[in-house]
């Protein structure tokens, strides 16, 4: 097969394995804007207006023409990748909520709420949410918001910290990734097309420094025939 050809495969291969430190991997996540709920509460971050104008919030409101409608952003991620506990919030169909297993059924789209602008989402079960111990669910960047307003239907991904033992050379668990202001980091997802020879050095390249694959010949013919059957012209 001649190398140099380009082509789309089924694996995408982040760059992260590069130019990220060790034990961070990105998970694609979901933005959810919805409608402030309550003017009781403090003021969101981000203001909607007729032909769905998108700022962020400035203190100002006499420099607006028109009443804007203030968001917030549900920052969501799937079961498969968090699964929903006891006193964590997610979205559903619209609607934010705090899992109760005696009162809510889940079902595939429920999905976790892992960062939040809204200031009402707090850690722990019903019973504690008015305890002067409590934490808020992890909040987002400025640097975020801005990118946020500018493209609101991109695609994103967030940071987690890979953690625990290793099974066949891969770590088996990982947690979001907070840092010290208890906010989380969030990038947009940018594609690229690789070669087939790019994508045979990054996967040898991470199978040696990261999972130490190559410890028999048997390991290496097994990595060289995964990727005669997965990496298609």
């Amino acid at each position: 097969m001649p190398k140099g050809k380009l082509f789309e495969g089924e694996l995408i291969i982040s760059l992260f394995l590069l130019t990220k430190p060790k034990h961070i991997m990105k998970h694609k996540t979901q933005v959810v804007m919805l409608p402030m709920l309550s003017t009781l509460e403090d003021i969101a971050p981000l203001w909607l207006y007729s032909e769905n104008r998108l700022e962020i919030h400035c203190l100002n409101e006499s420099l607006y023409k028109e009443t804007p409608i203030p968001q917030h952003l549900y920052i969501t991620v799937s079961q498969d990748i968090e699964p929903i506990k006891e006193g964590d919030w997610y979205h559903y169909v619209g609607h934010i909520l705090q899992y109760e297993k005696d009162e809510h059924t889940l079902t595939p789209n429920c999905r976790k709420i892992i960062a939040t602008t809204d200031p009402k989402l707090r850690i722990g079960d019903l019973k504690t949410y008015f305890a002067p111990d409590f934490k808020y669910v992890p909040q987002l960047q400025q640097s975020f918001l801005k990118e946020y307003v500018a493209n609101p239907d991109g695609n994103w991904e967030v940071e987690y910290e890979l953690l625990g033992s290793k099974i066949n050379g891969i770590r088996t668990t990982s947690r979001l990734k907070l840092n010290q202001d208890n906010t989380v980091n969030i990038t947009s997802v940018k594609e690229k097309m690789y070669s087939r020879g790019e994508v045979e050095s990054l996967l040898f390249k991470y199978a040696e420094e990261e999972h130490a694959w190559f410890s028999s010949k048997s390991e290496i013919e097994s990595l060289n025939n995964w990727i005669k059957e997965n990496l298609k012209l």
